[in-house]
């Protein structure tokens, strides 16, 4: 099962973690973890721009991971291009890792 995970650090939006639309259908999970030792508060983000033609600039909060402060798992019940990690305050780093089914 493919995975891919970013890390954030500091007040920033993490890089962009592509949705294959291809394999939606099989699902699609959203792992958030801030490390012991660490703390923060963060929102996932997703968006629908098109990943290929431009930076995208239409951001939305994800129903469920949005103003948390600890570790939290949810899904997409939706089809996105796109998720990120934004952090809104941050002390040590928060992970956000994002698994698609094959």
């Amino acid at each position: 099962m493919p995975a891919h995970s970013v890390t954030v650090t500091t007040t920033t939006a993490s890089d962009i973690i592509p949705v294959d639309l291809n394999r939606f259908r099989y699902g699609v999970g959203i792992i958030v973890t801030i490390p012991d030792g660490s703390v923060g508060t963060y929102d996932v983000q997703v968006t629908g721009d098109d990943l290929g033609v431009a930076a995208p600039t239409h951001w939305n909060k994800h129903d469920v991971l949005q103003n948390k402060s600890v570790s939290a798992n949810s899904n997409l019940a939706y089809p996105v291009t796109g998720i990120r990690l934004k952090a809104s305050a941050v002390s040590g780093s928060i992970v956000l890792s994002v698994v698609q089914a094959t």
